[in-house]
């Protein structure tokens, strides 16, 4: 898959806005029979492709892809039901209020764990 095939994938979902986080502005989609498939996909290609961010104390994982960055809660692919995405070009300030740590501590982003080798 690339960019452009995987935008194609989601361009269909419906994106639920976040509404119990009006202060870390995202939607998100979820795990369900119909989009079983290439929700399934999407995550791999975000996983595969994501690139690694420093918010706040911790480091997140990011696809940046169009308008939007996308990233999961870091479960194992089975057992990953939900999909987000913010807008990726912020204000300034919009970026400096993400960085709250009160969007943090609810989940938004997916903490790495990075095992040495």
């Amino acid at each position: 898959m690339n960019n452009e095939k995987a935008k194609a994938l989601i361009s269909g979902w419906s994106w639920t806005f976040a509404k119990t986080m009006p202060q870390c502005p995202h939607w998100y989609v979820v795990r369900s029979p119909e989009n079983e498939e290439a929700f399934i996909e999407f995550v791999e290609y975000i996983r595969i492709h994501g690139v690694e961010e420093q918010f706040g104390q911790s480091t997140y994982l990011y696809l940046y892809l169009g308008e939007y960055k996308y990233w999961t809660m870091g479960n194992p692919v089975p057992e990953t039901t939900i999909i987000n995405r913010a807008l990726a070009k912020r204000t300034h300030e919009e970026e400096m209020s993400a960085q709250d740590t009160s969007c943090e501590t609810k989940g938004v982003g997916l903490r790495l764990r990075i095992k040495s080798e």
